[in-house]
């Protein structure tokens, strides 16, 4: 009776482990699905180069940021942006070909725990957005936010051709998922 009992409790816990294994799996797919890759980067520009005096910080470029970059930076890009409410952040710094150091349009995949807490932030983004309107973008999904912003108002389009591209990422995305569960 107990060795059947202890069977039964190491194969649901083993059920249990694939399981979370396998939803842990698809949301990281989501998020690199939606990254900025080559093909997205705008016309006249590449991926930044990190200066070695920011390497403690942002370890290269693109860039999923770890534990203590979220602590420091979450605030940083957004006002008020609550880092205990971030998963995890994907960050892209696009520059001029001519000055690849610089930091001319940056975008930021910002996954949230819940989607309670993404509208927490969600709040926080939009104001921010409305008042720098010339240069910041947002597309929200899910528990997901992507926030773009530029130094420069002359290169808003370049970045509405970034979120463009990840517009159609996520489309093509669920329709992807739509006929999965078809």
């Amino acid at each position: 009776m107990k060795k059947t009992l202890n069977y039964g409790i190491i194969i649901i816990f083993f059920i249990l482990l694939v399981v979370s294994t396998g939803a842990a799996r698809e949301k990281k797919d989501l998020f690199e699905i939606l990254k900025p890759t080559k093909i997205d980067i705008p016309k006249g520009f590449v991926f930044g180069k990190i200066p070695p005096f920011a390497k403690k910080i942002f370890k290269e470029n693109p860039w999923v940021m770890d534990n203590l970059s979220i602590r420091k930076l979450t605030s940083k890009i957004y006002p008020g942006g609550d880092y205990n409410s971030v998963l995890r952040i994907h960050m892209t710094i696009f520059a001029k070909q001519k000055k690849p150091y610089g930091d001319d349009i940056v975008c930021y995949i910002i996954q949230y725990k819940t989607r309670y807490l993404k509208n927490i932030e969600l709040t926080k983004i939009k104001n921010h957005v409305k008042y720098n309107q010339d240069r910041s973008l947002m597309i929200e999904k899910n528990n997901i936010i992507i926030y773009m912003h530029s130094d420069s108002i002359e290169d808003f389009g370049e970045m509405e051709f970034v979120v463009n591209k990840i517009r159609d990422k996520i489309e093509n995305t669920e329709r992807v998922l739509i006929k999965s569960v078809n």
